[in-house]
Order: structure tokens, then sequence, then C-alpha cells
């Protein structure tokens, strides 16, 4: 199947990112990907910015590489992404999952590309390397989310509803 070129408006919000964040901005690669898509880090955080369908770029996705599960805890670590989820119940929440291929954990948000600029992509996209690093420190284990504390999931502050993007 030939390559569906990618929307003028999620590559120019690609482009405006990578501006924004005074980085280089690779092409966007099909190559590997079943989605048009941009690889960055930001800090030590790997972070994509996906088109969410081959054919529909009215829509994007922002994803957060939170790191490995940790060794001999992955139940507790399912468990505790799990219980995330059900905290960031809302009509666009940021999701935490784990890689079908890698295991690795992962949080992502969608967003309508025409409704997000730069500005507000870069507020989401540090906000959930914060919860990354949070990850990344182990601070998400324990008891669950209560270890992490309440505030422990992205409250994205596109609109105000917590970890809603658009």
């Amino acid at each position: 199947m030939p390559a569906t070129p990618t929307p003028p408006a999620f590559t120019a919000l690609c482009e405006a990112l990578c501006v924004r964040l005074g980085t280089d901005c690779p092409p966007l690669q099909v190559t590997g990907q079943p989605v048009p898509g941009l690889r960055i880090r930001i800090g030590d955080v790997d972070v994509e910015l996906l088109q969410a369908a081959v054919q529909d770029g009215s829509w994007g996705l922002l994803l957060v590489h939170l790191g490995e599960m940790p060794a001999h805890q992955e139940a507790a670590a399912h468990l505790t992404l799990l219980q995330a989820n059900f905290m960031l119940m809302g009509p666009s929440p940021a999701v935490f999952a784990i890689h079908p291929v890698t295991g690795e954990a992962l949080v992502y948000q969608p967003f309508a590309v025409a409704a997000v600029n730069a500005d507000r992509l870069e507020l989401a996209a540090r906000e959930l390397v914060g919860v990354a690093t949070r990850w990344q420190r182990g601070e998400f284990l324990g008891d669950g989310l209560a270890q992490a504390g309440p505030d422990a999931g992205p409250s994205t502050p596109m609109t105000g509803h917590p970890s809603q993007l658009a």
C-alpha cells in the first residue's frame, strides 16, 4: 500500500513543537510505524507525536515513554497503571499503557490537531515527561497510587480539565 501523505496541519504542528523546544525537527517517519510520527527527547525521556490514523490527520497522539517495567514488580506496576487510568477518567484523558512488543510502560494523550498549538502541546509534553521521571524513580509503586500521591497522574493544563489535551 502506498504511503499516505501527512496532512500539512500535523506536519506544521510537529515542526512548531520542535522550534518551541529548540531542537532539530527530523522528518516524519512512516517506515516501521503504522502512522507518520516524530520522535524527540525532552530531557532523558523519549516523546513521540503521532498521527492517530493513517487516513485521518485531524487527530494526533502525544506519546511519552515512561520506561521499563520494574524487574520483579511487574504485577504491582500493571495494577498501578490500571489504577491511574481509573483516576484519570474524563472526556480525553491521558492513558497509561504497556507497549505490546517491547513491554515498556507508556502514557499517551489524544488530541485534535486543529485544537492545539505548539505552546499547549509543549506544556502537556513536559507534564507527561515529569510523570515519566517519577515513574523512573519508582514513585508509582508501593501502595499503588497512594505512594505517589493524589497528583501522581498528569493534569495537562490544556483546558483545565485533569489530563485533557483537547
